[in-house]
């Protein structure tokens, strides 16, 4: 999310040059397509039994982005930034993404201290997942 929000800024900045535009709109298509995958593979790592419902629940809150980024872009446009504002709020939105990525990273490990055991958070299943870097380690939390 980091380097969407650092490419949102950038078109921001340069958001009336088409020449740096567009390039900065191919750019943040990728950074945003490499991390879809990514939150699904967090999404179903944590859900055990429940991936069906989970599953569901995940799909519907990136459809809820989806519908509610462009109603924010289109409010933000109308009412005095014009196009940069928009480049300025996916920089926000991914800001935000990117502390609730924080909080999860901080609960889990605070979780897996306090249970007392240590796997490496995307393979919870996989008893080899073992952690060498302490991630799970209650003095890094």
């Amino acid at each position: 999310m980091d380097s969407f929000a650092a490419v949102a800024v950038v078109l921001a900045v340069t958001a009336n040059s088409a020449w740096a535009a567009i390039p900065l709109v191919v750019l943040l298509g990728a950074a945003e397509f490499s991390v879809t995958p990514a939150v699904n593979a967090r999404v179903f790592s944590i859900l055990g039994e429940t991936r069906t419902l989970g599953g569901a629940v995940n799909i519907a809150a990136f459809n809820i982005g989806i519908a509610a980024a462009p109603i924010v872009s289109g409010l933000v446009t109308n009412t005095g930034p014009g196009l940069a504002g928009t480049a300025w709020i996916g920089a926000a939105f991914a800001v935000t993404a990117t502390g609730t990525t924080l909080l999860d990273r901080h609960l889990t490990r605070r979780h897996q201290a306090a249970a007392g055991h240590c796997r490496h958070p995307l393979t919870p299943h996989d008893p080899r997942a073992h952690d060498p870097q302490g991630m799970c380690s209650a003095r890094r939390l």
